[in-house]
């Protein structure tokens, strides 16, 4: 207990560190983009947009760190207020469309009259950021579609991402919420810490809440 604890606090410290500089790195590679000083020629515009690719992933995996660390010393702070759910997420499907690849289709299907709920509007964000971008990651033909309905007898608003893509095997679905676990094929995984939906989870069991996963391998996955 006492080394999950030293870790931790270790983590999180230099996560806090190294985002100062991060940020720095990108500020500045955001501005020469837009010129200032002054303008930039192509290729070295090209530079300085992989140096800010490179920036945003780093702040990314650091800021995954920074969370897990957060939930595991108890310090996960929430803002819960009334606010809706639909709105949420029609913003996520904004930032996310143009990620969408070719000939896959993004869906949105959210029922008539939700009731307001009181949650933690970043981090239900964040929550249905990774499952979209997750199924995003995974599918390359098919469809992505995120259907809301609100179940009155349990009085429960249901969320589900359901995509098309790779899948998951039964005997690795358990792992997934594992932190810095990655299951498949070692050559099809993606880059990235391993933490997102262990996060995920965390921030809905928070909210009193729960995420689950159904999967097959080569018909795609379901997170509710």
């Amino acid at each position: 207990r006492d080394a999950d604890a030293a870790k931790a606090s270790f983590l999180a410290a230099v996560s806090h560190e190294l985002r100062t500089p991060l940020n720095s790195i990108i500020g500045f590679a955001q501005l020469s983009l837009e010129g200032i000083p002054a303008p930039l020629s192509e290729p070295q515009a090209e530079d300085v947009k992989l140096i800010l690719a490179g920036g945003r992933q780093l702040l990314g995996l650091l800021n995954d760190i920074l969370d897990i660390s957060m939930i595991e010393s108890g310090d996960l702070r929430l803002t819960f207020q009334d606010a809706d759910v639909g709105e949420v997420i029609s913003e996520v499907m904004d930032i996310h469309r143009p990620l969408v690849p070719q000939g896959v289709e993004l869906r949105v299907e959210v029922a008539d009259s939700l009731p307001a709920v009181a949650f933690d509007r970043k981090r239900v964000g964040q929550v249905l950021t990774n499952l979209v971008s997750n199924a995003i990651k995974f599918t390359e033909e098919g469809s992505i579609t995120v259907r809301v309905t609100h179940d009155s007898r349990q009085a429960q608003i249901m969320c589900r991402v359901i995509d098309t893509g790779v899948g998951i095997a039964p005997d690795e679905l358990s792992a997934i919420f594992q932190e810095y676990k990655q299951v498949g094929e070692l050559k099809k995984r993606k880059k990235g810490t391993g933490l997102g939906l262990a996060i995920a989870r965390s921030i809905a069991t928070a909210h009193g809440g729960e995420l689950t996963a159904s999967s097959m391998p080569g018909e795609g996955s379901t997170f509710i």
